[in-house]
């Protein structure tokens, strides 16, 4: 077949392809960091100077959003429940650093425990995760 004395030339345009790929890649960019954590949805509270802690893959995160749930990682735990399985985590895993996400309408007694739990099983150190205040 023949158009205008030359031959047929199909050719994929690439260029709206690229186009919609760097519209997702700023999409992805912006919105990646921004993905929850696993655990409930929680406030954090705020601090002047919260010091950075960059996130660890071996890090174990203990949220708590109301005071009779405490959550590991992805698995809500009742508060009674909790001190038992934060051990057996520190036996499976004595040296992951132990982050707690709390919400900042939580009574301080409520974080108090699961902190006084957390040592009690072992952990030596657990950082609190917090959010810059302006003030």
């Amino acid at each position: 077949m023949e158009l205008n004395g030359r031959g047929v030339h199909a050719e994929i345009n690439v260029t709206p392809l690229v186009d919609v790929c760097l519209v997702l890649l700023i999409v992805f960019m912006v919105v990646g960091p921004r993905m929850t954590s696993p655990g409930p949805p929680a406030a954090p509270p705020f601090a002047r100077a919260p010091g950075p802690k960059p996130e660890d893959r071996r890090q174990l995160l203990v949220a708590i959003a109301d005071p009779q749930t405490v959550w590991i990682g992805d698995t809500p735990l009742p508060q009674e429940v909790f001190a038992e399985r934060i051990r057996e985590e520190h036996r499976v895993r004595p040296d992951a650093p132990v982050i707690v996400k709390a919400d900042r309408r939580l009574a301080f007694g409520d974080v108090r425990r699961v902190l006084l739990a957390v040592r009690a099983a072992g952990y030596g150190d657990a950082g609190l995760i917090a959010e810059k205040s302006d003030r």
